[in-house]
C-alpha cells in the first residue's frame, strides 16, 4: 500500500518504491501459500473455487468500493468544488457514515440464524 501511495510522488521506477512494491508481492504471495496449507485457515481461499461465491464476492466487492468510492468523493467535492472546509465537509458526511453504521446493525438483526427477530 505503501508503494502505491507513494509512487506518484516518488517516482515508479524509485528502488524504494520498486522494492516495497516487490515486498508487498512477496508477502501477498506467502499469505495465500500460508493459508492454502493452514487447517483452519483465518481466510478460506477454496471458497473461491465455488463459481457462485466468487461471482457474488466479486459483484459485492465492485459494488462497496463503487459505495465507498462515492463517500470519498462526496467529501471531496464539498472541499474543492463547494469551498466547505474540512471540519464543515467532515461534519456534512458523518451523517452518512451513522447512516451506514445503522443500516449494517438492522440488516445484521434480520439475518437468519441472527438469534434475533428481523425488522
Amino acid at each position: 500500500m505503501y508503494a502505491l501511495s507513494e509512487g506518484p510522488y516518488r517516482g515508479w521506477t524509485s528502488p524504494l518504491i520498486v522494492s516495497l512494491g516487490l515486498a508487498g508481492i512477496v508477502l501477498l504471495a506467502g499469505l495465500v501459500w500460508t493459508e492454502k496449507r493452514t487447517p483452519q485457515p483465518i481466510v478460506r481461499l477454496r471458497l473461491l473455487a465455488d463459481r457462485l461465491f466468487a461471482s457474488t464476492t466479486a459483484v459485492m466487492f465492485t459494488g462497496m468500493m463503487a459505495f465507498l468510492g462515492s463517500l470519498y468523493l462526496m467529501a471531496l467535492f464539498l472541499q474543492d468544488g463547494l469551498g466547505l472546509s474540512a471540519l464543515n465537509a467532515g461534519l456534512s458526511t458523518f451523517l452518512e457514515a451513522l447512516g451506514v453504521m445503522l443500516g449494517a446493525q438492522i440488516a445484521a438483526g434480520s439475518t437468519p440464524g441472527s438469534g434475533r427477530a428481523g425488522c
